[in-house]
């Protein structure tokens, strides 16, 4: 992934419906730090964006 390639400890999530590609699992495999399925409360993707962040200062 080009942003990961820029930034290793650049935080991703994945937001996404339906994928026979990738599940929870191959989104850790492959360094994305967050999955969730659509659609995402805004509340539960704020509140993973704030966790992720705090993990990323530590």
């Amino acid at each position: 992934m080009i942003l990961q390639k820029a930034d290793p400890n650049l935080p991703m999530i994945l937001c996404t419906g339906y994928s026979e590609d990738v599940d929870e699992a191959r989104a850790w495999e492959i360094g994305i730090q967050g999955y969730m399925l659509k659609p995402v409360p805004s509340r539960a993707l704020l509140a993973r964006i704030a966790a992720l962040l705090l993990e990323c200062r530590d």
